[in-house]
């Protein structure tokens, strides 16, 4: 845990430690479609896609010839729905499990854009992503639990590899889909026996100033 925060720490400060003035700042807004997966020796559990948000901020720093990295702030709305079905035992049908999971998620990329002119152009950027649990809940029936708090199961730390692609309009308006992998196990009690990993699918429309 502690390599993995201070791989954070030490991207983040190369990411920001440039002259600001050289900066492109851009804003997004989209939507978000997660599930869960849960990895256990002889069950493997994958939630359906639930549907969330994603809103925050970006900045480009220029390299060279197209090239470019990254960084980020996000707020987003994980989680995943887990059918009763999953959860059944003896042909009896239990209720819905939804998880509701609210993240600070900080991604840090490297990307390239081209431009066919000065109206279109392309672009896209890959990298690691850092995800900080900042509320949430399960919900099955009428019950609420904790998602993250000392009741809760769940890690508030996340960790994980991210890309995005798409067009880009007069150099400020962008499409972007994307899409990021959770490799962390964010399960609380988790080992090699049980796993659980998130994984997002992203639409999100951006501007640049």
């Amino acid at each position: 845990m502690k390599k993995f925060f201070v791989a954070a720490i030490a991207l983040i400060a190369s990411a920001v430690s440039v002259n600001a003035a050289d900066l492109e700042w851009r804003v997004q807004a989209g939507l978000d479609l997660s599930k869960i997966k849960q990895e256990m020796p002889n069950n493997n559990y994958e939630s359906d896609m639930k549907p969330g948000f994603n809103v925050g901020v970006r900045a480009d720093y220029p390299i060279n010839n197209g090239m470019y990295v990254q960084a980020g702030a996000l707020v987003e709305l994980k989680g995943g729905k887990f059918p009763g079905s999953s959860y059944s035992s003896y042909g009896v049908k239990t209720e819905d499990v939804k998880a509701n999971a609210l993240y600070l998620t900080i991604p840090i990329h490297f990307g390239y854009r081209y431009d066919f002119n000065e109206n279109i152009g392309v672009f896209g950027d890959l990298g690691p992503y850092f995800g900080i649990g900042l509320a949430g809940k399960y919900k099955q029936g009428d019950n609420k639990y904790d998602y993250f708090t000392s009741d809760g199961d769940r890690r508030r730390f996340d960790l994980g590899a991210g890309l995005r692609v798409g067009p880009e309009f007069k150099k400020k308006y962008s499409v972007a889909l994307g899409a990021d992998w959770g490799i962390f196990n964010t399960e609380k009690d988790g080992n090699d026996d049980f796993k659980v990993r998130n994984f997002t699918f992203s639409v999100s429309l951006g501007y640049k100033f």
